[in-house]
């Protein structure tokens, strides 16, 4: 067994027990997927139904308290779910905490076809589902829209003065644009940027979408100076 999947196991195993590293790591974790206004649902415009995190169906507390590190994790222990890993429940959104993403088709039926078919994973899109890996994840990997490292989501990228503002465009939107004629709008012949991009894929920006990207230091007032656009592929 390589050293990166036994530090994995252990860390499994520490949230499994709720112990070591687990409550710190869930708590930077719940705190970049929730927080107000700019987490990575409220950035997808993903209401809530519930205010309540649950796991395994054990409520362990509100958002708040957990981003406020208001909760108390001692003596909590959950049994692994056949996929080697925990299910987080927030009714209209799933997340799930897992050992290696390879196991993603005993989640649900609904991910049956992940473990032969990896093109049907690559173009599988729901902003409400989240599969967080403690292992690493290999390029091809990366490309599945539901798949995320854990390490990527202890903090908010978004909040990185560097990282630019982006924003999806609605149709009458991209008809205004002027610096591409209807036929490149129509034949999507726009430059290009991967899903797999980190930014991106905190967003969750569909394949095809068309993208407005502009620099926080090119912005004045909330005046634009210069902006460029994308097509997500």
């Amino acid at each position: 067994m390589n050293e990166k999947k036994i530090i994995a196991e252990k860390l499994l195993n520490s949230f499994k027990n709720m112990s070591g590293e687990a409550p710190q790591i869930l708590q930077k974790i719940i705190t970049t997927l929730f927080e107000t206004e700019i987490g990575l649902f409220p950035r997808r415009n993903i209401p809530l139904l519930t205010n309540n995190v649950s796991i395994n169906d054990d409520i362990i507390g509100t958002i708040e308290e957990i981003i406020n590190n208001q909760v108390n994790f001692e003596g909590k222990s959950y049994k692994l779910k056949k996929f080697d890993g925990l299910e987080i429940d927030m009714k209209n959104i799933k997340i799930y905490i897992v050992l290696d993403v390879k196991k993603t088709h005993k989640i649900s039926e609904d991910f049956e076809e992940f473990e032969d078919n990896f093109e049907y994973a690559k173009n599988y899109e729901d902003p409400n589902i989240l599969i967080i890996s403690l292992m690493e994840l290999n390029k091809t990997q990366q490309e599945v829209p539901l798949f995320y490292y854990y390490k990527d989501l202890l903090f908010n990228l978004t909040k990185n003065k560097y990282v630019p503002h982006i924003e999806n465009l609605e149709a009458p939107e991209i008809a205004n644009i002027t610096e591409f004629s209807e036929k490149d709008i129509k034949d999507n012949n726009l430059p290009k940027i991967k899903r797999s991009d980190k930014l991106i894929k905190f967003y969750g920006f569909p394949k095809s979408s068309i993208c407005k990207i502009t620099y926080k230091m090119n912005k004045i007032k909330d005046i634009d100076l210069y902006c460029n656009y994308r097509i997500v592929i």
